[in-house]
């Protein structure tokens, strides 16, 4: 839980960002660049304009959100985006100590620096957002493995069917068959028993 002093603290920190937010993310995403083992999860330069700008929106409302229930339904849409992109933990967790070191270079432009006080409520701010974003990933990433099983069990169903439904084309085929002619008729039957018997031989020795 994020206290209402590190609330405040936060939002002065904001003011002294100002409308820089899209500078911070350009310092974001240059510090990222530079570590090799981010650089390949990111996207290329020509599709990240969208991405830019939910980073700064997520970094502005790091800084002046309530953290009330709009804030925590943000954190899982994050966190559902991240499942379905397949962005990795590991560079998510990472981007807040990017985040960190990106805004204090941008202050320290300006002049000012983050104190100890301030230091440590964003410290809070970002363990809780942390919290929050990779719980709503786990309950994501379960609902996703749920319903791919699910949509498993119909595709696995529907082949069930339509392997019914051609045995049965076949047996009303050799029924016709045997109808008109006796001989040709068992024929087919036979060979549809000798079919089945070495695909069950062919199992067992596989198996």
């Amino acid at each position: 839980m994020v206290r209402n002093d590190d609330l405040a603290r936060l939002r002065a920190v904001h003011e002294l960002v100002g409308d820089r937010y899209d500078e911070l993310v350009d310092r974001f995403y240059g510090q990222l660049e530079a570590e090799p083992s981010s650089a390949s999860s990111l996207p290329p330069p020509d599709r990240r304009a969208g991405l830019k700008r939910a980073m700064g929106r997520q970094f502005r409302e790091l800084l002046t959100a309530e953290r009330d229930e709009a804030y925590a339904a943000s954190r899982v849409h994050l966190a559902e985006q991240h499942v379905r992109t397949g962005v990795p933990v590991s560079i998510y967790v990472r981007s807040f100590g990017v985040f960190e070191e990106s805004l204090a270079g941008l202050l320290a432009e300006d002049g000012h620096a983050l104190g100890p006080a301030d230091q440590r409520a964003l410290t809070r701010a970002v363990l809780v957002d942390i919290g929050q974003v990779l719980d709503a990933g786990d309950a994501a990433r379960r609902r996703a493995e749920a319903e791919a099983e699910e949509a498993g069990r119909r595709v696995q169903a529907l082949r069930a069917k339509e392997h019914a439904a051609r045995v049965e084309t076949l047996q009303r085929l050799a029924a016709a068959a045997e109808f008109r002619d006796t001989d040709t008729g068992n024929h087919v039957a036979r060979m549809s028993e000798y079919a089945a018997l070495l695909a069950r031989l062919r199992r067992r020795r596989e198996s």
